[in-house]
C-alpha cells in the first residue's frame, strides 16, 4: 500500500536560457508563501537539458548537476528547494516545469 507523504499544491513553468535563474524568479509565477511551504519539488525539463544547483552555487554550462532533456528529478527539503538555481546546458533554451509539494 502506498502511503502519501506529500501533497502537490502548485505548479510553475519557465524557460531557462543562458542566464542563471533562481527558483523564486517571477517567471515561475508563485509567491513567497508557496516557496516557504515547499518540502519537495518535482522537476522536469523539455526541449533541452539544464544544469542545476541547490547549495547556493550559481550553475554554469559546466558547473552543477545535469538534468537532461526530458529528464526529471525530485529535490527534498525547504532549504534545498529555496536554493535551486538553473541555467541551460548548451545553446538551446529549456522549458522547465516544477510541482511544489508540502
Amino acid at each position: 500500500m502506498l502511503i502519501q507523504t506529500t501533497l502537490a499544491y502548485t505548479f510553475g513553468t519557465n524557460t531557462i536560457a543562458d542566464t542563471a535563474l533562481n527558483i523564486d524568479d517571477a517567471g515561475f509565477s508563485w509567491g513567497v508563501t508557496d516557496l516557504a511551504n515547499a518540502q519537495s519539488a518535482y522537476i522536469t525539463t523539455r526541449t533541452a537539458g539544464v544544469m542545476y544547483t541547490y547549495d547556493g552555487t550559481t550553475p554554469t554550462a559546466t558547473i552543477g548537476h545535469l538534468l537532461a532533456q526530458n529528464g526529471n528529478v525530485r529535490i527534498d527539503g525547504n532549504v534545498n528547494i529555496n536554493n535551486l538555481k538553473f541555467i541551460r546546458e548548451a545553446g538551446v533554451s529549456a522549458v522547465l516545469s516544477i510541482t511544489l509539494e508540502k
